[in-house]
């Protein structure tokens, strides 16, 4: 197998993985409320199902959610990646996969608190004394 085709496999393995980890987050359309359900049980169409019956601000809230978890699996596959690979190209692309999921991950979650999704301690532990 070629490094092409490794790192290519490897990119294909995370994405896929991180759809089975985590939680994600649903809008109850009665009353806006942010509910959560195990993504264990959800496949990568069955969250795209979910998303396609949504539009406007419920898709926004639904997909920032999502796309926060999976984000965050990722980083959690990547450093065991870091930790526990032979090969240095893999460590590399572990390292990348950190910094730019976790630089979106600030992003959304900023999203989030700036369009009134989620109030701050939500956000910040500790900050809801």
């Amino acid at each position: 197998m070629n490094k092409n085709t490794l790192i290519g496999a490897i990119i294909g393995l995370v994405a896929g993985a991180v759809v089975t980890v985590g939680v994600i987050a649903l809008v109850n359309t009665s009353n806006n409320a942010v509910s959560t359900t195990n993504m264990s049980s959800m496949t990568m169409g069955e969250m795209n199902t979910d998303l396609k019956a949504k539009t406007g601000d419920d898709f926004d809230k639904a997909f920032l959610s999502m796309m926060i978890e999976h984000h965050k699996g990722a980083v959690e596959m990547a450093n065991l990646a870091s930790a526990n690979a032979e090969h240095d190209e893999i460590k590399t692309l572990s390292k990348g996969i950190v910094t730019a999921q976790n630089d979106e991950i600030s992003k959304m979650r900023q999203w989030q608190m700036d369009w009134g999704y989620l109030d701050t301690s939500e956000h910040m532990p500790g900050m809801n004394h």
